[in-house]
Order: structure tokens, then C-alpha cells, then sequence
């Protein structure tokens, strides 16, 4: 009866707590979100002549009631009084590919960004009978431009450098390969066999608007730890349902949880609400993306 009960008050707090913007600083472009937990920062200030401090970081309950001073000499104090030492003064990150045998096939492939920028990678055209899997640091990513002309695929830079791998794909590799659950065991063996006594949380994040990744942990009866969530490797929709499977548990005990992650600096919209957007919509918005995830995974 406990678990039950801590598992509805755990997707109350998800589906009411709003994330609103908090508008831009006159400090370069900083912007804010603020949540009743938490508050999500993206920095955007000129420390040094032409050096910009450029990170998204989010602050958690109480130090997300502070004002963006007091949240800047925090961030200040801890990460960039050292920047001699840390990658984090970057005005831009660098872009590194290893594309093997796909690499005559792309036209476009920038070789740096700056945080927060949206970035396309688009191949010579369009290519009949096959398939490109792009992943950016071990996460898939998906297409975003389909027209005749090329194929382009799209994520946000986060505010560090990035490695771009793609795997390419006959059309009879793509009709006639399945997930494999013996293979992801050995490429993912963190999500297998967890204990399962008090359910599973799946937590999904976007680092791009149609690009998901999930991980899984087991339940508890805690709030997972920011290293805890950073840890979780990024695994497609299918993977995800595959893994699931491997465990003999209701569906009702999977606990599905949107997840801010701050290498990503893409906020899904129905996670901004505006100031004057009754809570009821906001709740309604957000019990609809959480839907539209369970539906990826439980078909």
C-alpha cells in the first residue's frame, strides 16, 4: 500500500510541477526555468574579453528560490573561478566523427558548435535501399529532414565536445534484423536483472524534439541522485521495450519519469507553460507526453 501511494505522489509531483521561463538577462543572454523543485539555468555571460561561460546547470530545492546573482556567484565559486582547468569558458565545443564506411555519403558535417545551438548533419542525397543510424555520444539520433534532396540529422549541442558515430544499413539488414536481447545484455548489463521489489523507474530525455533516450533503475523509495541519473546510458524506444521485457513486472509498477538532462540544452515544450496557463492545462499537457512516451514502450 505504501509503494502504491509514493508512486501516485511521485507522478503528481512530475505532472504539476511546471517549468516556466524566467526570460532572458541583459548579462549576454542568460536564461532561466523555473520549476517548484528545481530551477533550470542557461548560462550565456562574458567573463573575460571574448570569453563567454556558456553551461546549463540546474539548481535543486532551496537554492533554486535564489536570484540569478546569488545563483551566479554559486556557479562562479565552483566552476569558474578554476576555468584554467576546466573546459567550461569554451565559446565553442568541438564536433569529432568517426563515420567508418559512411563517411563519403555526408556533405555537411560541422566541426564545431556553440552550447544550445541546433545542429544538422546532412548526407550527399537521399539513399535508396538503405539506412543511416547516427548516434552522438553513444545516442541515436533521428532524422530530421526527409525531402529528395538529402537526409538530415539534428540535436542540440550541449556545453561539451561530442563524438558523431554512424552505423549504415542494407535494406536487408533493416527488414531483416531484430533487437536482440542477448546482444543488449552484453552492450547495456547495468539495466538487466535489477531488483524489481518495489517496480522500475524509466527515465526518458530529448536532445533533440524527436530524438528520446531512456534509461532504467530500480525503484526506491528516494529521489534518485543527480550522479545516479548522469551515469544512465541512452538506449532507443525498442531497446528500452526489449529490456523491459526481460522482467517479470506489471506494467502498472514501471514508473515512466521525464528527465531534464543537463548535457541537453532542448526543453520539450509541453514542459513550458506561460505565467497566465491554468495548472490544470499544464497537468493535462504533461499527462499527454507522458502517455505518448508509455505508448513508445508499451504498445
Amino acid at each position: 500500500m505504501k509503494k502504491k501511494i509514493w508512486i501516485i505522489v511521485l507522478i503528481i509531483l512530475v505532472l504539476i510541477t511546471p517549468i516556466i521561463p524566467g526570460g532572458s538577462y541583459e548579462d549576454g543572454g542568460t536564461k532561466e526555468y523555473k520549476a517548484i523543485a528545481y530551477k533550470v539555468v542557461v548560462w550565456n555571460r562574458l567573463i573575460d574579453a571574448g570569453v563567454t561561460y556558456h553551461k546549463t546547470s540546474v539548481f535543486w530545492f532551496p537554492n533554486n528560490f535564489k536570484s540569478i546573482d546569488e545563483l551566479w556567484k554559486m556557479e562562479y565559486d565552483q566552476k569558474v573561478k578554476n576555468r584554467d582547468n576546466t573546459p567550461t569558458t569554451k565559446v565553442t565545443y568541438s564536433i569529432k566523427y568517426e563515420l567508418g564506411s559512411t563517411e563519403d555519403l555526408f556533405a555537411d558535417t560541422p566541426s564545431e558548435a556553440k552550447a544550445g545551438e541546433l545542429v544538422e548533419i546532412k548526407t550527399n542525397g537521399i539513399i535508396c535501399d538503405a539506412d543511416i543510424h547516427v548516434y552522438v555520444d553513444g545516442q541515436e539520433i533521428n532524422k530530421s529532414h526527409f525531402d529528395s534532396d538529402y537526409w538530415g540529422y539534428s540535436f542540440v549541442m550541449p556545453d561539451k565536445d561530442v563524438l558523431v558515430t554512424a552505423e549504415f544499413y542494407t535494406e536487408d539488414e533493416i527488414w531483416g534484423t531484430e533487437i536482440d536481447e542477448e546482444t543488449l545484455r552484453e552492450k547495456y548489463p547495468e539495466y538487466f536483472d535489477l531488483s524489481a521489489f518495489k517496480g522500475l523507474e524509466v527515465y526518458v530525455w530529448q536532445m533533440a524534439k524527436d530524438s528520446y533516450s531512456f534509461g532504467v533503475l530500480p525503484g526506491t523509495n528516494r529521489e534518485k541522485t543527480l550522479e545516479e541519473l548522469m551515469n544512465m546510458r541512452g538506449v532507443s524506444a525498442d531497446e528500452m521495450r526489449m529490456i523491459l521485457s526481460s522482467y517479470d513486472i506489471d506494467k502498472s509498477n514501471i514508473m515512466i519519469i521525464p528527465w531534464l538532462n543537463p548535457i541537453s540544452s532542448y526543453v520539450e515544450e509541453c514542459w513550458i507553460v506561460t505565467d497566465d496557463e491554468p495548472p490544470a492545462m499544464t497537468a493535462e499537457r504533461r499527462k499527454e507526453y507522458v502517455e505518448r512516451i508509455s505508448a513508445m514502450l508499451f504498445p
